[in-house]
């Protein structure tokens, strides 16, 4: 049975939910200029790491560049943006390594990374956290790694938080079988609250800014993140379609060094909020700002270098899991020029 007194925090954080989803589409892009290239991006406001891009917006730096920026937004994972870009639906959209953007190289598509859009980093806060099940932390049931044997986990589907959970038993020596992986949570963000009041699961991976309200709900412990196991990590990236990669250089590369801009801006906070950074993420994912200021800080933008082993340990696993058929050449996922310029016009190292 749920707790009566928890009620109006539960429906609290429903309501977070419903909201994000919800803005989808209301915001205008910035102005446009008449000479400005056409640059369509696509992102979910609501993922708690896609921060550059909304500052970059807000600033006003794609516009200096001379880009028009038309932003589609979306409630939905990332990995389910990859058909868009392949066809040319869109140019750019952030992405993750989950199989299907690997399988996309297989199936002779040429999306191209070209800037990491977050990663793990000393006195910031991680996108993702391994959380315990609130009575279980209690119980001291769950403490270290090894704890985990015989516990109720998520089913992988192939996502950043499947990575973080195996990384963590993998610490422990235990793998996939010495745990309890035979139910998926589906239905996105909105399925995480449900799973653990009715105690579907012990412990599971769960993304910011859901890790913060659970807490505050007393419903599951911040226990592990990416720093702790995984400390060369990068969860997300800028992606470019092959057609605006192709086609459109020159608009591409000034994406970028306004991206990097915004990046840099980030960075210069040393991990903590600002009040215009709050009120930026607020105004894009529809979220209360005091509900933004009580996460410990933005994630770590990173300064524009691509993780290769980050990368590559990633499609490892899923060739473990049997979610890839055949590895993929890595550089070929990959276009760090527009980067490597962009760094060198901004004077970053």
């Amino acid at each position: 049975m749920i707790v009566n007194v928890r009620l109006t925090h539960v429906k609290a954080c429903l309501l977070w939910i419903i909201v994000a989803v919800l803005t989808v589409g209301v915001f205008p892009t910035a102005s446009r200029a008449a000479d400005a290239d056409v640059v369509r991006l696509m992102f979910n406001p609501g993922i708690y790491d896609e921060l550059p891009l909304m500052v970059a917006m807000d600033k006003g730096y794609f516009a200096q560049a001379h880009l028009d920026v038309r932003v589609t937004k979306t409630p939905g994972s990332l990995g389910a943006i990859v058909p868009y870009l392949a066809r040319g639906d869109i140019d750019v959209a952030p992405q993750v390594m989950v199989p299907a953007f690997f399988n996309q190289y297989t199936e002779g598509f040429g999306i191209k990374i070209v800037a990491p859009l977050d990663e793990t980093h000393k006195g910031w806060n991680d996108t993702v956290y391994f959380m315990v099940r609130q009575d279980l932390w209690d119980a001291r049931k769950i403490r270290k790694p090894t704890d985990l044997r015989g516990m109720n986990i998520p089913k992988p589907t192939g996502s950043p938080n499947d990575f973080l959970s195996i990384e963590i038993l993998a610490k422990a020596g235990l793998t996939v079988s010495n745990v309890k992986m035979n139910v998926l949570i589906t239905g996105g963000a909105t399925s995480f609250l449900p799973a653990l009041i009715n105690k579907q699961f012990d412990a599971l991976s769960v993304v910011e800014p859901l890790v913060t309200q659970f807490e505050k709900l007393h419903l599951a412990h911040r226990w592990l993140g990416y720093q702790d196991v995984i400390p060369y990590y990068q969860t997300g990236y800028i992606a470019f379609s092959p057609s605006f990669a192709r086609d459109h250089h020159d608009a591409a590369q000034r994406f970028v060094e306004a991206y990097l801009r915004a990046c840099r801006d980030i960075e210069s906070t040393n991990g903590k909020w600002t009040p215009e950074l709050i009120d930026t993420e607020a105004r894009w994912s529809g979220e209360d700002r005091s509900v933004i200021a009580s996460i410990r800080g933005p994630a770590y933008p990173g300064v524009g270098q691509i993780s290769v082993e980050s990368i590559t340990r990633q499609e490892q696993l899923w060739l473990q899991l049997g979610m890839l058929k055949k590895a993929v050449p890595i550089n070929e996922l990959m276009d760090e020029s527009y980067a490597k310029a962009a760094r060198k016009a901004l004077g970053m190292k």
